[in-house]
């Protein structure tokens, strides 16, 4: 099994999408299909409390983590940052396509194709898990 990637940037060739958003479970899930339609790669947020992101990311994907206030002029949006720190993650496509969300833990999934109707399908590989604890008050 290859090492799992914890650490941004991470990024993919394929073009997203905004899949599904469940604000009851606070889970944003984006995903790119392969070309034969076999497999696709789902990145999940989870304990998503703010986000700011349109619904495709075309021509590929970069993730990266946004570690200072001011780094990027959107992020002064963000109304927890001296409250707890999360993990806030940008979401960039080499086409301008630009969003940010700040969640407690990001992972990349690769699926198989019969697990394209749930959420919670089996992976056939964990690529990228990062996750960011609030500290306790």
């Amino acid at each position: 099994m290859p090492d799992v990637q914890t650490s941004l940037p991470w990024s993919s060739d394929r073009s997203f999408t905004v899949w599904r958003y469940l604000d009851s479970h606070r889970q944003l899930l984006l995903r790119a299909y392969g070309e034969y339609g076999d497999e696709f790669l789902q990145i999940q947020f989870g304990d998503v409390v703010w986000m700011e992101i349109g619904q495709v990311f075309r021509g590929g994907i970069t993730l990266n983590e946004v570690t200072e206030p001011g780094q990027r002029p959107v992020v002064t949006n963000y109304p927890f940052w001296d409250r707890f720190p999360l993990l806030l993650t940008e979401l960039r496509s080499p086409k301008g396509d630009l969003g940010f969300v700040a969640a407690g833990f990001l992972q990349v999934r690769r699926m198989p194709w019969s697990s394209r109707l749930s959420p919670h399908g089996r992976s056939l590989e964990l690529q990228l898990s990062v996750r960011r604890v609030r500290p306790e008050h």
